[in-house]
């Protein structure tokens, strides 16, 4: 399995706004080869900060079946479509993250 990871920090005032937003997107995820689910994660009203980490961020977890899978995503209709709107920049409240990980053990 491929993993990929983004860290989108949201100001509070609009982060219902971008849940909706989000789950209206996912659409364009729909049939699309090799991908297994997504999972978004609201940040944690206790989260503590750890250096350099957001701790402020949402963490939104794409799981595929393989690299090369989310490599043909990210070259596909799917995604330009997926990506045409970008998020409102007064929603930001910083700059995101992006990290890519291959499974190297489950228990």
């Amino acid at each position: 399995m491929y993993t990929v990871i983004n860290h989108i920090r949201v100001v509070p005032e609009h982060r219902e706004a971008f849940e909706e937003r989000f789950r209206q997107n996912l659409v364009h995820m729909e049939g699309v080869e090799g991908f297994l689910k997504v999972q978004v994660w609201r940040p944690s009203a206790s989260a503590n900060p750890d250096g350099d980490y957001p701790h402020d961020a949402y963490m939104i977890q794409t799981t595929w079946r393989d690299e090369q899978a989310f490599r043909g995503w990210i070259r596909s209709p799917s995604f330009r479509a997926s990506h045409a709107q970008p998020m409102p920049e007064q929603w930001r409240a910083g700059s995101a993250m992006m990290s890519q990980h291959i499974l190297a053990f489950d228990m």
